[in-house]
Formats: structure tokens, C-alpha cells, sequence
């Protein structure tokens, strides 16, 4: 009798085991689910029957070689949900659009990055994503109408009457703002966002009132520069510009 119980129970762990390997659900473990909508972008289109993939960075492994621990696919509203278990060796997880499937899917692209794991968490992601940025700007009254601010080196979206593809011939895009200012705050513009990088989008921009200062910025006066944090949607980035 006591070996019959014995080998049920290492046929039942046996089994459970197997379950969590295979992606089923073993009910002696604790699941965690990642949830939300899957849109196009600030245009809030949800995305359906896209397949998205859960990963760990899976850095304590030793491997460096990321594991992949669910696909989902979103419904016909762009809704996906993943369930994994509780692990201790879970590093950073990230979600990704699978390469496989239907044309949405043509290419691998990450969509959100360092997610904490072991925890519940409900959130929107992006197939284009983006962030939105303001500018308050600190001068003297000393600019009048004929003075123009441009803000070089910005990648934001095409459909702001302030933004120019090419700035003073540099293939550098960037904002085009006329004095006088109805207000020191300018924006928000809605800016592209790019989770693959390492670093949250901190990059330079080049600030100059007046064409002659603007190519002095781009031609390498750092006095003109400032790093600038972009953060992704909801947040609203703010950045501080003095113009003397």
C-alpha cells in the first residue's frame, strides 16, 4: 500500500511538473497574468489576432540566452492575457510581436521592456509607440515677433504645423516656434518612442533662437545642447529650456 502511494505521488509531481513545462496549469504553483490591449498607436486602433510572446531576460541562468515563456494571440478587440507561473529565476520580462503570423506580424519588434516579474500587471501596449513631450521655456523679455525658436533634433509626429522634417538643410527635424509665445509652455507634441534602446530615449536636442544660433548648435556648440529623458505614454515628459 505505502509503495502504491509513494508512486502515486511521484507520478502526480511527475505530472505537475510536466504541466508547468508544457504551459499548463499546475494548481500547486502561484500564476501571474500580464493583461491589456494591443493598439496601433495614439490612434487607440486595438490590433487583433496579432501573436505576442512573453520573455525573461533569464539573465541569472548564466546562459545570457533569453527564455521564452508564453505566446498569446489578441482577440478579434486587440485584448491579450498571459499567465506564468511564479519563478524565482525571472529576470526583467519583455513582450515581443512574434515574426510569424498574419501581415501585422511581418517582423520581431519589442513592444514593452522591463517588466518586474512575479507580479500582476494590467497595461496597454504599442505597435507604434510613442510618448508626449512639453517644453517650458525661461527668457527674458527681450524676443519679439520676427524672433523664431527652433528645437532641433526631435523625431515627432508629422501632423504638428510646428514641426519641420529638415532644419537649415542639416536633415535634422526639430520644431519651428515663432515669438511672440502665448505662453512659456509649448506642447505637448507627441513624440515617437523606441523601447528597444537601453536608454529611455535620452538623447540631445539643439535649441537656438535665431538661424545663425541654430547652425552654431548643429555644427557642434554644446553651450546650445541638452540631454532630454523621454518617457513613454501615459507619461508626460517635461523639459526645461533657457534661452539666455
Amino acid at each position: 500500500m505505502k509503495l502504491k502511494l509513494i508512486f502515486g505521488f511521484v507520478f502526480l509531481t511527475s505530472v505537475f511538473i510536466s504541466c508547468d513545462e508544457d504551459g499548463l496549469v499546475n494548481p500547486f504553483k502561484k500564476y501571474y497574468t500580464i493583461s491589456g490591449v494591443y493598439f496601433e498607436g495614439s490612434n487607440q486602433k486595438p490590433i487583433p489576432f496579432a501573436d505576442l510572446i512573453l520573455f525573461s531576460e533569464n539573465l541569472s541562468s548564466g546562459s545570457g540566452k533569453p527564455k521564452e515563456i508564453e505566446m498569446v494571440t489578441t482577440d478579434v478587440n486587440g485584448y491579450f492575457e498571459f499567465k506564468y507561473p511564479q519563478k524565482d529565476k525571472w529576470s526583467n520580462l519583455y513582450i515581443q510581436k512574434s515574426p510569424s503570423g498574419n501581415p501585422t506580424n511581418f517582423l520581431a519588434k519589442t513592444l514593452l521592456k522591463n517588466i518586474t516579474p512575479n507580479q500582476n500587471l494590467t497595461t496597454n501596449i504599442y505597435h507604434d509607440p510613442f510618448g508626449n513631450i512639453r517644453f517650458d521655456l525661461v527668457y527674458d523679455d527681450i524676443y519679439s515677433s520676427g524672433d523664431t525658436l527652433y528645437i532641433a533634433g526631435l523625431q515627432l509626429e508629422k501632423d504638428s504645423p510646428l514641426y519641420r522634417e529638415n532644419l537649415e538643410g542639416k536633415n535634422t527635424p526639430g520644431l519651428v516656434i515663432p515669438f511672440p509665445l502665448i505662453s512659456n509652455q509649448v506642447g505637448p507634441f507627441e513624440i515617437y518612442y523606441h523601447p528597444d534602446l537601453e536608454i529611455q530615449l535620452k538623447y540631445p536636442i539643439y535649441f537656438a533662437v535665431g538661424k545663425s544660433q541654430l547652425t552654431e548648435a548643429l555644427n557642434g556648440d554644446t553651450t546650445l545642447r541638452q540631454m532630454v529623458l523621454v518617457r513613454p505614454f501615459p507619461n508626460l515628459s517635461v523639459v526645461r529650456l533657457k534661452l539666455n
